[in-house]
């Protein structure tokens, strides 16, 4: 796994294995795949490409983690695939809450 990125009001494309994050959103942003694709596109500017990363997403309660995959497809999360990986019952907001290895 790669580099750990904010996606909170940045402009980024979607590269292979790196680690995008997105912290302190609205309840439900880490609850579910929609949820965290309806908080990415209101949050960032994103290229899509066709290629897997990652995301870790927290709400108000809960952090999720996904392995997304982009489907190329146009400049937004919308249409690509979330496969949810864990999930903590309780929301981080600090990067150094990530341990990439």
């Amino acid at each position: 796994v790669g580099t750990l990125t904010n996606l909170g009001g940045a402009t980024e494309a979607l590269t292979a294995g790196k680690v995008f994050y997105l912290f302190g959103q609205t309840a439900g942003a880490a609850d579910s795949a929609g949820g965290a694709i309806a908080a990415l596109n209101t949050a960032a500017t994103l290229t899509d490409t066709a290629v897997t990363s990652w995301l870790v997403i927290s709400d108000d309660n809960s952090t999720a983690v996904y392995e997304w995959t982009g489907d190329g497809l146009g400049n937004e999360a919308t249409g690509d695939t979330f496969a949810l990986v864990a999930t903590l019952d309780a929301a981080i907001s600090a990067p150094t809450d990530i341990l990439i290895v």
